[in-house]
């Protein structure tokens, strides 16, 4: 990165922004939806399971299914 583009880069990112904060895409909103539906749904069926399944056998696929995430 050459000099001038790096202090066009400092002064693009060191100046306010002029537009104010209520006008802004709400894109990233909107990108969280996906994200944190499963909190609601989730916890719900998880207890709707307890009738039928034992609480302590409960969370284990679920921390099975995370492992196999992470390998």
């Amino acid at each position: 990165m050459n000099t001038l583009t790096y202090q066009a880069a400092i002064a693009a990112t060191s100046t306010p922004s002029s537009t104010p904060s209520s006008a802004r895409s709400p894109a990233a909103g909107l990108m969280m939806i996906p994200l944190s539906a499963p909190m609601l749904p989730v916890p719900f069926v998880g207890a709707l399971f307890t009738r039928w399944i034992s609480t302590a056998v409960l969370p284990g696929p679920g921390q099975l299914i995370a492992a196999a995430g992470l390998g």
